[in-house]
């Protein structure tokens, strides 16, 4: 599956076009598959890999776990998008990070507060 770019590092940008004789759109091919994840106009592209993309946070056909959380919680606002971006995080990353249980933990931590908040707010809807 092909995936969209907005933006392309300076870096990956020169490396790909330093051949005149490709056109544009054959650059931008190479471009696009070198990419991991989206970049969207504005974010910060560090040098470093562990800050803008680490591989903690990335599935093995390339999802990244920001991508998700942002897509999860798309229509969601407050506690409730915290709460579940948390989730996602955790889970993306519990059996890459070293602590699997510490994160597991986390995970039904955040899920539990979710659960609580959504109780919460029902009981507040009833009265």
């Amino acid at each position: 599956m092909r995936k969209s770019v907005s933006t392309v590092s300076t870096k990956l940008w020169m490396e790909n076009n330093t051949s005149s004789a490709k056109s544009y759109d054959e650059q931008m091919a190479t471009i696009t598959d070198s990419v991991i994840r989206t970049n969207k106009p504005g974010n910060y592209q560090s040098e470093d890999e562990m800050v803008s993309s680490p591989k903690h946070y990335q599935s093995k056909n390339g999802i990244e776990c920001i991508d998700a959380m942002e897509a999860a919680t798309e229509n969601m606002t407050g506690i409730f998008a915290v709460d579940t971006s948390n989730i996602i995080k955790y889970a993306f990353r519990w059996d890459k990070k070293g602590n699997p249980i510490q994160d597991v933990e986390k995970i039904i931590f955040y899920a539990t507060h979710l659960l609580n908040k959504l109780k919460e707010k029902e009981s507040e809807s009833e009265k």
